[in-house]
């Protein structure tokens, strides 16, 4: 019970993912936590090891911070925080990323390195349009995942009804052998 605490493992490809770290901050304990700043709605979580570079917008106010991650927050106006996300999952700073880790067991960044990841700030306008793209084909990808998803596994319960059957002789292998030759 208590505030919810994100940690590394609930921050993957972009999304917040509240289910895969179900840990908690007692409330008596969360404004000694927070004391650098409170998640607002928007920020960039940045994971710094573990896995290193992964990155989520915050869609919830009510959260405290792990140790290993970082909360990012564009200037209002020149950057925004959907953009920054995109970025910061680009394979340009996921190759600086790995440059500027270290550890043998978990790769890591310090946080005195984070300033050294290079940010394309472009016009504000521009943002918006790459961050609206990006959203786009997000969500055509993740309905045909999903209708992958949906497909293996209708082909899996077929399988294994096809199997039964074949064992329980309700379905005759020489005949349908026989009818592929």
């Amino acid at each position: 019970e208590g505030v919810l605490l994100i940690t590394a493992k609930n921050i993957r490809d972009g999304e917040l993912d509240y289910e895969a770290s179900a840990e908690y901050v007692r409330p008596e304990d969360y404004e000694e936590i927070m004391q650098r700043g409170r998640p607002a709605a928007g920020d960039v979580l940045f994971t710094t090891e573990a896995p290193l570079g992964q990155v989520a917008n915050v869609n919830r106010e009510n959260i405290a911070l792990a140790q290993r991650v970082v909360k990012f927050r564009g200037a209002p106006g020149v950057l925004d925080n959907y953009f920054l996300k995109y970025w910061l999952m680009g394979d340009a700073v996921q190759a600086t990323l790995s440059t500027l880790a270290t550890g043998s067991t978990a790769e890591g960044i310090k946080a005195s390195k984070l300033g050294q990841i290079p940010i394309a700030v472009p016009p504000l306008s521009e943002q918006h349009e790459v961050v609206r793209y990006l959203d786009e084909r997000r969500t055509a990808i993740d309905a045909a995942k999903e209708h992958v998803h949906k497909h293996i596994s209708h082909l899996r319960e077929y399988r294994s009804s096809l199997i039964s059957a074949a064992v329980t002789g309700q379905l005759d292998i020489n005949n349908l052998a026989q009818g592929c030759a």
